[in-house]
C-alpha cells in the first residue's frame, strides 16, 4: 500500500473538551453531542480530504494501518486530541473503521499564524 498523506487547515477542535449535553425529545434522557466548532471542523475536514481518498475504506483484520498525525495548534491551551480526526477519516471513507489503526504517531506543535494537521496513514 502507498502511504497517503494529507494536510487539513484550520485548528483541529478537541472532542473530549467539546460536547453539548442534550436531551432526547421523546425519553427526556440526556445524552452527549459534539458541539457546533467540532460539528464545523469535520465538515470543513472532510472536504480538504482529496477525491482521490474518499472512499477507499482503508484497514480490516488483515490490513491493519500505522496513522502519523502532526497537529499545529496557535498556542499551547489545546490538549492533543486527534479522536475528531480519525473520526473525519472514517466519515470520509478514508478508513474503514478507526479501530483498524493499531500504530499511532501523534505530536503537537505550535503555529499562531497557520494552525492544521499532517496525516499520514500506512499499512503496518
Amino acid at each position: 500500500m502507498t502511504p497517503i498523506t494529507m494536510t487539513i487547515t484550520g485548528t483541529v477542535v478537541s472532542l473530549k473538551n467539546s460536547r453539548r449535553l442534550v436531551r432526547n425529545r421523546r425519553t427526556g434522557k440526556p445524552f452527549s453531542i459534539k458541539s457546533a466548532d467540532a460539528e464545523r471542523w469535520m465538515r470543513d475536514a472532510v472536504a480538504q480530504i482529496p477525491l482521490k481518498y474518499r472512499g477507499l475504506k482503508l484497514g480490516n483484520e488483515n490490513q491493519l494501518l500505522r496513522a502519523v498525525i502532526r497537529i499545529w495548534y496557535p498556542s499551547l491551551r489545546s490538549d492533543l486530541d486527534t479522536a475528531i480526526i480519525y473520526d473525519a477519516l472514517q466519515l470520509a471513507g478514508v478508513i474503514s473503521n478507526d479501530r483498524w489503526i493499531r500504530h499511532k504517531i501523534e505530536t503537537a506543535f505550535i503555529d499562531v499564524k497557520n494552525p492544521r494537521c499532517d496525516i499520514t496513514i500506512t499499512e503496518v
